[in-house]
C-alpha cells in the first residue's frame, strides 16, 4: 500500500508529493520507502526505484498535471 504525502521540503509543497510505503511489506521491509526517479532527465520512460524516504531528496518529489 502506497500513500501520498506533501513534499514539505519542496519549494511548492501544495503541488508536489512523495509516494511513500511505510507498512514494511516485502520487498520493502525495514522502514519507510519512497518511489524515486532513477535520473533527473525530464523524459518519458524514466525508471522509478524504491529508496529510503528522504524528504529533502527532490528525486522523490512528484507533481500531478
Amino acid at each position: 500500500m502506497w500513500t501520498l504525502r506533501p513534499a514539505l521540503d519542496s519549494p511548492d509543497p501544495d503541488n508536489q508529493f512523495i509516494l511513500e510505503n511505510n507498512l514494511g511489506f516485502l520487498p520493502f521491509a525495514g522502514g519507510e520507502w519512497a518511489m524515486e526517479a532513477n535520473t533527473f532527465l525530464d523524459q518519458n520512460g524514466n525508471r522509478l526505484i524504491a529508496e529510503p524516504v528522504a524528504s529533502a531528496n527532490s528525486a522523490q518529489w512528484f507533481a500531478l498535471g
